[in-house]
């Protein structure tokens, strides 16, 4: 049985018929696609490296143990040329055992974890992978201007 009573509305009469064919329209929401979250491998999805795979050119060891020296380098070659007065390649000719013993121990440090197969990927709060990429490349580059000045120069490049 169809009912045939028109409907009045502020736009048109609608006809209150009913038919076969029904469409349902509702609204909703726009669906924003969620992102998909980034899964670090464990470190015991991680395998050990040998030595010469974590020193390869693509390894993992060169730019890191680079970038580590260079931005403790880079803070230490500033603060005591500040605090003494003398240049940075001065000081080092002063005591080059004590320096030596100091790149040999932080290399190790950065290396130990690489050849026990450590993740590398993992961020502790700021301090993410990339930020340490690219603060230890942004100091290599400080410390080979700072270098480069004071050859130029021949004497401390910040006094």
């Amino acid at each position: 049985m169809a009912l045939r009573a028109a409907v009045a509305t502020p736009f048109k009469v609608v006809s209150s018929r009913r038919s076969a064919r029904r469409t349902i329209v509702r609204a909703a929401e726009p669906e924003t696609p969620t992102p998909t979250p980034i899964v670090l491998p464990s470190g015991s999805d991680v395998k050990p490296q040998s030595l010469g795979e974590a020193m390869a050119f693509a390894g993992a060891a060169p730019e890191r143990v680079n970038g580590r020296l260079a931005m403790l380098g880079v803070v230490a070659a500033i603060g005591a040329e500040l605090a003494t007065g003398e240049s940075v390649l001065t000081q080092a000719a002063e005591v080059p055992v004590p320096l030596a013993i100091l790149v040999v121990s932080l290399a190790v440090a950065t290396l130990a974890p690489i050849l026990k197969g450590a993740n590398m990927k993992e961020a502790f709060g700021p301090l993410t992978p990339q930020a340490e990429v690219i603060n230890g490349r942004a100091a290599m580059l400080g410390i080979a201007a700072l270098l480069a000045v004071e050859v130029a120069r021949g004497g401390a490049a910040l006094l």
